[in-house]
């Protein structure tokens, strides 16, 4: 099966019709068949289920393993973006209690774990190119995550839930020192009285609330390390090089995102974009801080835009860039915002990667509010933008 599965992954390759199919047609070339070779019975209805198309929108096949559903699928046009369907098709797969999600255009699939609440972005633990991957990587993922076999004794489930779970611990072990620095910069109450009562244990005398403050804020300030002077390009070139780790084994990628290393960039790509090390302040008259705050709309150069969350400004506003005003998205992979770099085409070297529709980049959006506008207006400027040519509202 392996085998046949390599050599029909390497077809989807070479095919030159398939940017030309319908939605009709990448169903029954791509999905049945790849269905097929992972052997789910795509002749019974009882376990794979196209009906589900005239019901909703949201989902085309559901597969089910003795009455019990395990897995839908929608399926969009080729080449069609699957952004726009994410959130709504895992919505509804979650309220049908189905294990997972696939969104599909023929060409890529991306996974999601519909058990979790929350958003899908969050949730989605696996990203396929059948054409600019490997084959062999695609089969082994595809026959880990949606072969019969895996789903029905219920190891594709434990290997989705690792995946997400370690993203997550990463994810809140990084947040740590950044808790930690908040406790000290802002004490609670409940720090202050348990330093106040272990200092009576010891001393026999409470102190004051101001003295345990100042205390804590000088711990922070020794916390913190000192300025150092930006590195030349040279240096920065030379510290990301001996950086890169070696290729990732397939375990390995899917139970870990590493920090978000991008390539040193040549001589000839220097010139290609504006870097912008500190992100330009707040427009006059706006918060000096959104945390806490939601998000509308926002505004390019005159023209509206309305977002639903702080993420989706985020991709939304590159995504602009690209189609509205021809920006070179490639090149926000050099881009830094103190000493950071957020955009790869390696997802797996970011956090919580979201994909730029029209692009094969990914930009990193586990960020707060303030750091995603920060990161905007320094690619804003980069391009060579006013700062005023923008208006989050």
């Amino acid at each position: 099966m392996e085998k046949q599965l390599v050599e029909f992954i390497d077809s989807i390759k070479s095919n030159q019709q398939i940017g030309s199919f319908d939605e009709a047609s990448t169903k029954q070339a791509i999905v049945l068949r790849l269905l097929f070779l992972l052997g789910w019975d795509i002749f019974n209805i009882d376990e794979v289920n196209p009906n589900l198309a005239s019901e909703t929108q949201q989902a085309d096949y559901a597969l089910s393993i003795k009455n019990t559903l395990k897995v839908f699928i929608k399926v969009v046009k080729p080449k069609g973006s699957l952004d726009k369907y994410q959130e709504k098709v895992f919505a509804y797969a979650f309220k049908k209690g189905v294990e997972f999600t696939i969104l599909t255009n023929g060409a890529n699939w991306w996974f999601y774990l519909s058990l979790n609440q929350g958003q899908a972005l969050q949730n989605r633990f696996a990203v396929l190119d059948f054409i600019k991957q490997k084959s062999n990587e695609i089969a082994e993922e595809v026959t880990v995550f949606l072969k019969r076999d895996e789903i029905s004794k219920g190891a594709a489930l434990k290997k989705a839930t690792e995946i997400i779970n370690s993203r997550l611990q990463q994810a809140a072990r990084k947040a740590i020192p950044d808790a930690w620095s908040k406790l000290l910069s802002e004490p609670h109450d409940g720090l202050i009285r348990l330093v106040a009562d272990t200092a009576e244990k010891i001393s026999g005398v409470l102190p004051e609330k101001e003295a345990i403050i100042k205390f804590l804020n000088e711990r922070l300030k020794q916390s913190q390390p000192t300025e150092t002077p930006p590195l030349r390009f040279e240096e920065k070139a030379a510290i990301r090089a001996e950086s890169v780790a070696p290729p990732l084994r397939f375990e390995e990628k899917a139970a870990i995102r590493t920090e978000s290393v991008a390539p040193p960039p040549r001589f000839e790509e220097k010139a290609v974009f504006k870097r912008q090390k500190i992100a330009s302040p707040p427009e006059k008259g706006a918060p000096k801080t959104y945390d806490g705050q939601s998000v509308a709309s926002f505004t390019l150069k005159g023209k509206h835009y309305k977002v639903k969350s702080w993420e989706e400004l985020l991709v939304k506003f590159c995504e602009v860039l690209k189609t509205e005003f021809d920006q070179d998205i490639d090149s926000l992979q050099w881009h830094s915002v103190g000493k950071k770099y957020y955009f790869n085409k390696n997802e797996y070297e970011l956090h919580v990667p979201a994909g730029i529709p029209g692009t094969d980049m990914f930009v990193e959006t586990y960020l707060n509010p303030n750091e995603i506008v920060n990161l905007v207006r320094s690619v804003l400027t980069g391009c060579g933008f006013a700062d005023s040519d923008l208006v989050i509202s």
